[in-house]
């Protein structure tokens, strides 16, 4: 009877004991964004300036017109790494009152695989009126 408590005490032991899992990720340094180009607009929204990528910062020179005006970019990014990439939502989004950015992924993921390419959206969309004394 003794070694069957002790059995059962060292398998619940076994189970319970946590695991520990760190997932890898690579650094932003490794994403290349490939190339920009617009999809498609919606309303009065109107492309000045063609988009174009510096590094990582994307150069956007845009008229929108109306609130519920929007334009959608196709971004083509690159993991060169060897380790998956996972975009972070909150730093990312640079809304503000009046604009509101989105990432929106095909494959409803954020990651990147390692060494692979992978497509997104891009929504800017224009969300309620400037008023007229912050205009200049």
């Amino acid at each position: 009877m003794y070694s069957k408590k002790t059995l059962i005490i060292i398998l619940l032991s076994i189970l319970l004991i946590p695991t520990i899992t760190t997932a890898s990720t690579c650094s932003s340094s490794s994403i290349k964004i490939e190339s920009i180009e617009q999809s498609s607009t919606t309303g009065n929204a109107e492309e000045i300036t063609e988009a174009s990528t510096n590094g990582k910062k994307i150069n956007l020179d845009l008229k929108l017109y109306n609130p519920g005006d929007s334009i959608e970019y196709n971004l083509k990014v690159k993991n060169t790494s060897n380790e998956d990439f996972y975009f972070d939502e909150e730093s990312l989004k640079r809304n503000t009152d009046y604009l509101e950015y989105q990432f929106i992924y095909e494959d409803n993921s954020n990651i990147v695989k390692a060494g692979k390419e992978k497509t997104l959206k891009l929504r800017i969309e224009y969300k309620s009126k400037v008023p007229q004394e912050q205009l200049s």
